[in-house]
């Protein structure tokens, strides 16, 4: 999913994106990931200091919360010695299902040609196997 992060800190607000499997996993990645140059009075230490605060109230329990009346967004914030991080995080985009990639393959017993989409692959119905057949299976003409 991504997520976009909306951080308000000492007057300014700075927004950016980010994928996560979930709201909080997505705030912990933005907040290790964070560019502290361009955030007015950050700085390398108080990062840290924001991290350290994100971790802890996650792993107490005290991770975003969502917003009443409204559908995927949460507010959370951090406190650092330069001042409290007032933070708004918003599920912005599911993220795409990547279609499955199958090849035709020979069947090391028969020999003859199979349709492989790997480990894991869900079960197709005759219509798509067909497609994928018409799409990438074309026999050598006998002579």
């Amino acid at each position: 999913m991504l997520y976009t992060v909306l951080m308000e800190y000492r007057g300014g607000m700075y927004i950016s994106q980010v994928d996560g499997n979930s709201v909080t996993s997505a705030l912990q990645r933005w907040a290790a990931g964070l560019d502290p140059a361009p955030i007015q009075g950050l700085g390398q230490a108080r990062k840290r200091e924001l991290v350290n605060q994100i971790d802890f109230d996650i792993a107490n329990g005290m991770g975003p919360t969502p917003l009443d009346g409204l559908k995927n967004v949460w507010f959370t914030s951090a406190s650092t010695s330069g001042g409290p991080s007032f933070i708004n995080i918003v599920a912005t985009q599911p993220r795409q299902k990547r279609p499955q990639r199958s090849r035709i393959i020979e069947d090391p017993v028969t020999g003859l040609p199979v349709l492989s989409a790997g480990p894991g692959a869900p079960v197709l119905t005759s219509k798509e196997v067909q497609e994928i057949l018409d799409r990438e299976y074309r026999p050598t003409p006998v002579r």
